[in-house]
């Protein structure tokens, strides 16, 4: 009897682990096709010429760009709103700062900002619902 529950607990972790890879697997794909998207749709209202000048990033680590993101989001969005949305997912793609917040409900959207880091320009803000 004893053995059975052992086997049956090992069994249900196990299960409960995998699934929880899985899980990540799957968000970890979900954010990047999601950042792909966003920052497509952001570049696309920069004009092409501006794109291919070889600047270098003022922006260069994720400090400079939390610092000009947050007081941004916290003026449209409501500071304690986005600091609930805490820790800040960001990720330097092409130029481009893309920072999101962490969904810890399972009702609710997070915010997206870009940043150009070459000369601190927001390019797109919203939160998703």
């Amino acid at each position: 009897m004893e053995k059975t529950k052992l086997i049956f607990i090992f069994t249900l972790l196990l299960f409960s682990l995998t699934a929880s890879c899985q899980f990540i697997k799957e968000k970890i794909a979900f954010e990047e096709n999601y950042i792909e998207s966003e920052l497509k749709i952001a570049k696309s209202n920069i004009n092409q010429e501006y794109i291919l000048t070889n600047r270098q990033n003022i922006l260069k680590d994720k400090s400079l760009a939390i610092q000009i993101a947050e007081p941004i989001l916290f003026s449209i969005y409501g500071e304690q709103n986005i600091k609930n949305e805490k820790p800040y997912n960001i990720f330097l793609k092409e130029n481009f700062w893309v920072m999101t917040g962490t969904l810890h409900k399972t009702k609710g959207g997070t915010f997206l900002i870009i940043i150009d880091a070459r000369n601190s320009k927001v390019l797109r803000v919203i939160h998703e619902k």
